[in-house]
């Protein structure tokens, strides 16, 4: 497969269909629904900003998907997972840094987007005979000293940046919460 370069007629295009794509997603938030469900897409990815978190609520919406976790398809793969055929992508806007340098060998940085695809967990299925990484990082209650064992390289992190640690008795009120 070959690609071809675009035009710039094409670009413009795909640019005004990307425009649009967030113009129509942040219309989404005038309404309850919409709003509840970009909230929920921003707590969800919160690493992603706030436009690709308007896209992925509106998209999976219209697909009938309640988010859990998005990845591009490369990722999937090696997280041992397979987007399943026929899925739809869901579209976000990625940033692509280019370098540029000119004859006095200056160099400048430029920032644009491009669109590329990411699909939720819901839309893959665990590759057969691959054993899939697990997607819900190790948690532990809190219970009495269960995390005790963490405080003295917390403690050195912390008086390696400069603070002070000391523990203190708090008065109960409210079940133990101050």
């Amino acid at each position: 497969m070959t690609s071809r370069r675009l035009s710039e007629a094409d670009r413009e295009q795909r640019r005004r269909a990307d425009r649009e794509r967030v113009k129509e997603a942040a219309v989404a938030l005038l309404s309850s629904e919409g709003w509840q469900r970009w909230v929920r897409a921003r707590q969800l990815f919160h690493a992603y900003s706030a436009s690709n978190c308007m896209l992925i609520a509106l998209q999976c919406h219209r697909l009938g998907i309640v988010p859990e976790q998005v990845a591009g398809f490369q990722t999937w793969i090696k997280l041992g997972r397979a987007m399943r055929k026929g899925e739809r992508a869901i579209r976000i806007l990625a940033p692509i840094t280019v370098k540029r340098r000119d004859s006095d060998d200056a160099e400048e940085q430029r920032v644009f987007f491009r669109a590329a695809f990411v699909f939720d967990v819901s839309q893959t299925d665990p590759i057969p005979g691959v054993e899939p990484a697990p997607l819900q990082l190790p948690r532990e209650p809190l219970t009495g000293d269960s995390h005790a064992h963490l405080l003295k390289p917390l403690i050195r992190f912390a008086e390696s940046l400069g603070y002070r640690v000391e523990f203190r008795s708090t008065p109960r009120r409210d079940r133990g919460m101050v």
